[in-house]
């Protein structure tokens, strides 16, 4: 059985266009979203919390693992992943160090220093009045 209702017939010129007006959204659409991810694209301005950091964090902001330490007024963010093998930091539960899961390395949450001198990555903040974000 055929739909009873009425179809509205596009002629060949309004057919292109709305089929090029596609395209043209859903390439800008796409280049946006490479641009964002290709080295030395777009910054990203990751919300990461509207809270004041008052102790170390470990959180989770759009896949980052994020380190948040104190002072409140500016607050340091840095990238809880091992400089020497990438793999993310866990904390010690006895003492309130971060530790590599795969190299066993320790490093200070107040500082980012390990123990063997090697920093954590710090990431550029910016603290508004919605909140802390982070830039990538």
């Amino acid at each position: 059985m055929k739909s009873q209702t009425p179809v509205e017939r596009m002629n060949r010129k309004e057919f292109f266009r709305s089929l090029f007006r596609s395209l043209q959204e859903t390439s800008r659409d796409f280049l946006g979203a490479v641009l964002e991810v290709w080295p030395g694209g777009r910054q990203r301005r990751i919300f990461v919390t509207s809270q004041k950091v008052t102790r170390p964090q470990l959180k989770v902001a759009q896949g980052l693992w994020l380190l948040l330490c104190p002072p409140a007024e500016a607050p340091r963010i840095y990238a809880a992943y091992c400089p020497r093998d990438g793999a993310r930091l866990q904390r010690q539960p006895p003492s309130s160090y971060l530790v590599c899961v795969r190299c066993n390395a320790a490093y200070d949450p107040h500082t980012g220093r390990g123990e063997s001198g090697d920093r954590l990555r710090v990431l550029e903040t910016q603290l508004t009045e919605e909140g802390l974000y982070v830039i990538v």
